[in-house]
């Protein structure tokens, strides 16, 4: 391992997902040991060159420290540790997450329009605004979360099959309850009601994008192999 090779140990342990202050530090304690071997080589009266040479192989060489690092679970992120508890209860809180600060956002933005800034809640910009926000918001989470599941999958190189699984779960959270928004003339206030019943479109998306993103990864991984075949 030579100062010139750590750019490369970097890029290939960034692509396992360990993170870029860990692998400013590694690299740096990389380099720090190199000198010191160099210079204490170069103490006992070894040449420059024959002290870098021999510094190189106590270091070891680019492959065989790559793997021992990534043989080390501990480095490895949170998702390549838990992959279950990642992809297929993750889904869970995070959109429950999702909806709850969605909810009170959209509840203090219509207080806010409604009260302070004394939009009428009758007015049917106003109504119309509010309605399409609504469902722009509830028929787009669960596929925008598939989507970054996916590519949390590729990113840490895991299965496609877990990303398929948190997909499904995005499916039965966010497609077997129906929704309806309803502003109520009564008291000016809005209220979401919530019917059991399959919603085919929040269903389905989740697993269409599933379905794209894998086709993508599968051409990008294909196309990789064709080009070191070449």
């Amino acid at each position: 391992m030579n100062p010139r090779s750590l750019d490369g140990l970097r890029d290939r342990l960034r692509q396992e997902g360990l993170s870029a202050r860990y692998l400013k530090r590694l690299t740096a304690e990389l380099m720090d040991h190199f000198v010191t071997v160099r210079e204490q080589y170069v103490r006992e009266g070894h040449s420059t060159a024959e002290a870098e040479r021999l510094a190189e192989q106590r270091l070891g060489d680019e492959d065989t420290l790559y793997e021992e690092i990534v043989r080390c679970k501990e480095l490895q992120p949170f998702v390549r540790r838990h992959p279950t508890v990642s992809f297929v209860l993750g889904p869970v809180p995070i959109l429950i997450g999702a909806i709850a600060l969605f909810g009170l956002l959209g509840t203090g933005l219509f207080l806010a329009a409604t009260r302070w800034l004394d939009i009428e809640y009758t007015n049917p910009t106003f109504r119309l605004l509010v309605l399409r926000s609504f469902y722009a918001f509830a028929y787009t989470l669960t596929p925008l979360l598939a989507l970054g599941f996916c590519q949390l999958a590729a990113r840490h190189r895991c299965s496609a099959l877990l990303a398929l699984l948190a997909c499904l779960t995005l499916c039965v959270l966010g497609g077997l309850v129906k929704i309806d928004l309803v502003l109520c003339p009564a008291s000016g206030s809005i209220k979401f009601f919530q019917r059991v019943g399959l919603d085919l479109a929040r269903f389905g998306v989740p697993l269409i994008v599933f379905a794209g993103h894998t086709a993508a990864r599968l051409l990008i991984a294909r196309r990789a192999r064709l080009t070191l075949g070449d």
